[in-house]
């Protein structure tokens, strides 16, 4: 209820990525579904969309408001999920500040993208809108913080990632990097 989305600003960073038909993507915190009708759409019906999320109520509300033949449902944490080493990308949009060891992470989501794959970190603010807004909750998120583009490099790159575009400026904040791995 406290977010907001600017569906233009993300159908333009969608984009960017021309993701093919045929695609498989990790959708990871996917929430309400956010970004399930422009993933659904980019991967056309041969491929495969993974909509992950530790909130049971969060996925019962994202399988309502997107019920897309090419997407799949998982209500668990997405660390101990049995997940296929497979993805052409990986969305992290408006969750990577949530995640203990944001290293860690970008190294379990390096793991599970084919070579070539892309990861992406992406808000629809800045990072510095989206720190505040942050602090300014209970303490359950006061302290879940975005990291700066330089810090969000380096965890890309100890994960065998290269960096491919970021940007961080009072719209939007955005970190992408491709697997050079195996």
């Amino acid at each position: 209820q406290i977010c907001r989305h600017d569906h233009e600003k993300i159908r333009e960073v969608i984009s960017l990525f021309q993701i093919k038909e045929g695609s498989n993507i990790l959708d990871v915190g996917t929430g309400t579904g956010i970004l399930l009708p422009y993933l659904s759409n980019a991967v056309g019906l041969s491929g495969h969309v993974t909509a992950i999320d530790s909130s049971g109520a969060m996925i019962l509300q994202a399988r309502q408001k997107n019920p897309f033949e090419n997407v799949e449902f998982i209500a668990q944490d997405v660390f101990s999920a049995p997940l296929a080493h497979d993805f052409d990308f990986i969305f992290c949009y408006g969750v990577f500040p949530h995640f203990e060891d944001k290293a860690a992470a970008v190294n379990h989501f390096s793991a599970l993208l084919k070579k070539g794959g892309t990861l992406v970190i992406l808000h629809s603010e800045s990072r510095e809108k989206i720190n505040l807004l942050h602090r300014g909750l209970s303490s359950a998120v006061s302290g879940d913080q975005l990291p700066d583009l330089a810090t969000v490099r380096e965890y890309f790159e100890a994960a065998g990632l290269t960096a491919v575009c970021t940007k961080d400026d009072s719209s939007i904040f955005l970190a992408a990097a491709t697997a050079d791995h195996f």
